[in-house]
């Protein structure tokens, strides 16, 4: 092993950059040796076979509706073609993770050992919830089990944006140098996001400071938060505490990808236009076949307007910086997040 430290993303980062991963992983892999779990590929074909559900399912009522003057033919049946794609997606992080894939135990021992921690309530479970930390429970368990037997390693660093981590970082680190004894650093996101960020400071300069005034550019910082926090949460006068409460009004059971909300956003003046006199939108309307929302409010049609016209601004006069707008906007919306879905979440 070339570089003794070695690192392990979390699935939401692996999200984060689905569009530039290897690019991520072959810069990273100068200085560490880069790590992923079999947890974290699970879960993304999982939500490959949640897409291709949601199209197939749509096939199908098609083929209903015009069944009485027309015929749909399936070219491909639903197993066949979600096999191929989930033997794909396996294969291509094979390659790129070439012999550093971590596995994770599916033993009746295993599972002991998680409900153990489910009624003791041990991070990464997050104390409240009562079943918030069921996968983070497995991927922490993997980590412990595969760097315990693992001699070349001399510590390790994980990255996740999980609360079950980043909260109960100084806990996690005492059990894991016990069982494996190495040291691990748990550090959220934005950690590597700066590792991986091209420092181009003359290009940055000529290429957006120059047409964009640091005063411009604050007003569409407080803008994106002002409008987003509207969108993505509520609140509501609590008698009982005297004040006021916030509340999601929308969440999530897996985290979006930049595409789809690029995609959401430039498909936003249709979205409005076809529904030309609601007053207010769930905020899965905005999305086409994709059925990862839960526990839905409505949101004001004043504040998706907003959103939209926003993004054509930014697209008009800022279109230097769209990609980082369209970065930060999946980041606030994946806040909603929601992974207490146990036991219909676990991976086996």
């Amino acid at each position: 092993m070339e570089n003794k430290i070695a690192l392990i993303f979390d699935t939401n980062f692996i999200i984060e950059h689905s569009k530039d991963l290897n690019s991520v992983v072959e810069k990273l892999s100068k200085s560490y040796e880069v790590f992923v779990t079999q947890l974290s590929i699970d879960e993304r074909i999982s939500q490959q076979y949640l897409d291709l559900r949601a199209n197939y399912d749509k096939i199908e009522k098609l083929a209903t509706e015009i069944k009485p003057f027309a015929k749909v033919d399936v070219l491909v049946e639903f197993d066949k073609c979600f096999e191929s794609r989930k033997k794909g997606i396996q294969n291509n992080y094979d390659t790129l993770f070439s012999g550093k894939i971590i596995p994770f135990s599916k033993s009746q021992e295993t599972f002991s050992e998680i409900i153990d921690r489910v009624n003791k309530k041990m991070p990464p479970f997050i104390k409240g919830a009562s079943d918030k930390g069921f996968k983070d429970t497995i991927l922490w368990l993997s980590l412990m089990d595969y760097f315990s037997k693992n001699s070349e390693t001399e510590s390790v660093l994980f990255v996740s944006n999980d609360h079950g981590f980043t909260e109960n970082a100084d806990t996690l680190k005492k059990e894991f140098n016990s069982k494996t004894s190495l040291t691990i650093e748990i550090e959220n996101n934005d950690f590597l996001n700066k590792l991986v960020q091209e420092k181009k400071e003359v290009e940055l300069k000529s290429n957006v400071m120059d047409d964009l005034k640091l005063e411009e550019l604050n007003e569409l910082r407080h803008e994106i938060q002002r409008i987003m926090s509207r969108i993505c949460t509520g609140s509501s006068y609590d008698p009982y505490e005297d004040g006021y409460r916030s509340f999601p009004l929308f969440k999530t059971t897996s985290y979006l990808e930049i595409n789809q909300i690029e995609d959401m956003l430039n498909n936003l003046h249709n979205i409005l236009f076809r529904d030309l006199f609601a007053t207010q939108f769930v905020f899965s309307t905005l999305f086409l076949n994709l059925h990862i929302f839960k526990e839905e409010y409505y949101i004001p049609r004043e504040d998706i307007e907003s959103l939209n016209n926003l993004h054509d601004k930014i697209k008009s006069n800022y279109k230097q910086v769209l990609p980082q707008f369209y970065k930060v906007v999946t980041e606030l919306i994946n806040r909603n997040f929601d992974s207490s879905g146990f036991p219909e979440d676990i991976p086996f």
